[in-house]
């Protein structure tokens, strides 16, 4: 995870601010492979845009999660499945909210 040769990013966007976004543009200059996923999208700029993890043409060493709170879970567990190597969350919702 430290090193990863590839990176998902589940939840990635065109809305300029949002973490899919933001986590898109800092990975320009990301020298491995990266992969966005969101189903909304079928292209970001010149990369595909896949619509869920197994779509990928191969398996992540490490995912970026960039999604709501309430697909977050479920998410990971598409990971899990798919046998990704790591994942890293980026969601808002949990303590800052007051919400369990």
């Amino acid at each position: 995870m430290l090193h990863p040769a590839s990176i998902a990013v589940i939840g990635a966007s065109t809305r300029a601010g949002s973490f899919g976004e933001r986590v898109l543009f800092n990975m320009k200059h990301y020298a491995g492979r990266s992969y966005p996923v969101n189903a909304r999208y079928q292209t970001i700029g010149e990369q595909t845009c896949y619509p869920n993890v197994r779509d990928l043409p191969e398996v992540p060493d490490c995912a970026v999660v960039t999604a709501a709170r309430d697909a977050v879970e479920e998410i990971v567990l598409d990971c899990a499945k798919a046998g990704v190597g790591g994942v890293i969350i980026f969601a808002s919702g949990y303590s800052e909210t007051g919400r369990d």
